[in-house]
């Protein structure tokens, strides 16, 4: 595929808004035949997403460069999520158990509250 379908099909994809809004600046720059490196970094999106459209380095590497960064940005994401899970997981625990302590003392308050007034009539 050429560069304008790839930013054409990535448009289509789930994207947040505002990534698309930049990805359609960055296809309108693109198809008026501007650099994609120079007009990436002018649309605001990500500068290493410019690395395998230079024209200085060697073209025959845009694959594995994206490859590369395919591969880094999973590992941030990965990494991220475990962080998020390790965070989470013992708030819920704490979060369960306080729901648990208080609907046993939400039964037993009253009961205590009953034997206290009953008490008071010996």
């Amino acid at each position: 595929n050429t560069i304008n379908e790839a930013i054409r099909n990535t448009i289509t994809l789930d994207v947040n808004y505002l990534y698309r809004k930049k990805l359609r600046r960055w296809l309108k720059l693109v198809e008026e035949g501007r650099n994609p490196a120079e007009s990436l970094r002018q649309c605001g999106i990500t500068e290493s997403l410019g690395l395998p459209f230079e024209q200085k380095s060697n073209p025959e590497n845009t694959l594995c460069v994206l490859e590369m960064i395919e591969s880094v940005y999973r590992s941030n994401y990965d990494y991220r999520v475990n962080l998020a899970r390790f965070i989470l997981l013992p708030c819920t625990t704490l979060m369960l158990g306080g729901v648990v302590g208080f609907v046993a003392y939400a039964i037993m308050a009253p009961m205590v509250e009953i034997i206290t007034i009953l008490t008071n009539f010996i």
